[in-house]
């Protein structure tokens, strides 16, 4: 890739002129996924192959196309694709992709309970009568979609016009998008550890009443709500001999403000119970992994770093490794993409994530290395962070 094709690709990209294709046959090559989008080859500035995921055993196409236009007609041609069921039976998806800079999370909107019928193109134009869509998420068997607007305003007029209206006979049903973050700043469910065994529900709430409130009488949970207690099950040492209450707050502001009270203090002895009280925020399953898989790949990013430049030769990588291997700590996995996403697109890189994040930290603080001990006179070694 040239300069000048460099500088395309940057524009296109920048200009939310990427769609990616989900659901390819597993064999499928780079040259085959080309041939689905042919009548476009012209307009085609940048496309890569991904690798088969292992949840659905498929492969994920992503293509830079030289302006929207012909982006959102690509997405269109792609999602009429169908191969024979006899033989592959997945059928294409093709969505815009948009970088982090242009989402304007406000203007996300969902919709479900869409007709059956209503193609791609047709949901395109019912949700671009409120203003400019950047990117469609259109699930035509689940009858759902996730629509970017450019602005908040355009969102609300969406949400406003379409939801609750019946279109062909189906009731469409219209919500803002929520977040994983969302998800979790809404919760409103609290968990006690270490509530003293003699503790009932007008107890407890007196008890918090009186902690977090100051003794004034707050409603803490909605009239005909009940607070669920059952013995501390948990293994020694961390089992209090206690019992365990589980209640929903009337507000967010009150879970959080419960929660952030508990969280402040060292906590206090109770009768018959051998630890402090405790207070959580209690969140499902599904939303607890999500989180704790945010905070895996936030721990993950803090102890890799990326070596710019090294050339793609086996012997100069591995020596390379050693050399950080032994002045910085251990490591744990490693990596040789074969160009770098970024600007350097005639460069390659090595990714090292290390065992320990103050290794990282070390190494980055080195800034650059001289690479005269790798026998390259003159050339040296740029470290990043992980961004």
């Amino acid at each position: 890739m040239n300069q000048k094709q460099v500088y395309k690709w940057l524009y296109a990209f920048q200009m939310s002129c990427v769609i990616e294709v989900c659901n390819l046959p597993p064999y499928f090559t780079k040259q085959q996924v080309d041939q689905l989008l042919q009548s476009f080859k012209d307009k085609i500035v940048y496309s890569q192959m991904f690798g088969v995921k292992k949840e659905t055993g498929t492969r994920t196409a992503q293509f830079t196309f030289a302006d929207e236009k012909t982006a959102t007609e690509a997405i269109i041609l792609a999602n009429t694709l169908v191969f024979p069921n006899n033989k592959y039976p997945f059928i294409l998806k093709a969505n815009k992709v948009l970088q982090n800079q242009q989402v304007n999370k406000l203007a996300n909107v969902v919709a479900v309970n869409l007709p059956n019928e209503l193609q791609y193109d047709q949901a395109e134009t019912l949700f671009g009568n409120f203003g400019k869509v950047l990117s469609m998420h259109y699930d035509q068997g689940k009858r759902e979609a996730i629509i970017q607007y450019e602005s908040e305003s355009s969102a609300k007029r969406a949400i406003q016009s379409l939801h609750e209206k019946v279109i062909r006979g189906y009731t469409i049903k219209m919500s803002p998008y929520r977040y994983k973050e969302d998800k979790m700043n809404e919760q409103k469910e609290i968990l006690m550890h270490s509530i003293p065994l003699y503790f009932d529900q007008i107890k407890l709430l007196n008890y918090i009443c009186e902690k977090v409130f100051k003794n004034q009488q707050v409603d803490i949970i909605d009239k005909y709500d009940i607070v669920t207690f059952k013995v501390d099950n948990r293994p020694h040492p961390i089992n209090s001999g206690g019992q365990q209450a589980i209640f929903t707050c009337k507000s967010v502001q009150i879970a959080n403000q419960i929660a952030k009270y508990f969280e402040e203090q060292d906590g206090e002895m109770n009768n018959g119970v051998n630890e402090p009280v405790r207070v959580y925020i209690k969140y499902s399953a599904k939303i607890r992994a999500e989180h704790n898989k945010l905070e895996e790949q936030e721990n993950t990013k803090k102890r890799g770093i990326q070596v710019y430049y090294v050339k793609p030769e086996p012997e100069l990588q591995n020596k390379i490794c050693l050399f950080f291997k032994s002045k910085f700590g251990e490591i744990e996995k490693l990596s040789f993409p074969k160009k770098s996403l970024n600007h350097d697109f005639d460069k390659y890189h090595i990714n090292i994530l290390f065992k320990r994040e103050d290794s990282a930290q070390l190494a980055f603080k080195q800034g650059t290395i001289d690479a005269e001990d790798f026998q390259l006179v003159g050339f040296k070694l740029e470290i990043r962070l992980v961004q």
